[in-house]
């Protein structure tokens, strides 16, 4: 059986999370948006920053 593109294949989505994938992405974001942002809000970007990048 083949998938649509939108309906959720929970055994890929399980391995995805397992290995942290989705996670190291998302971190990645977060600290890509920090960064971009650190000018105009330090007072929250930069915690993020040195926290989180590390």
């Amino acid at each position: 059986m083949l998938l649509a593109h939108n309906e959720p294949n929970f055994d890929e989505d399980y391995d995805e999370v397992f290995k942290g994938r989705r996670l190291r992405g998302f971190v990645r974001s977060v600290l890509e948006q920090a960064a971009a942002l650190s000018d105009k809000n330090p007072e929250w970007a930069i915690p993020i920053i040195e926290t989180v990048g590390k």
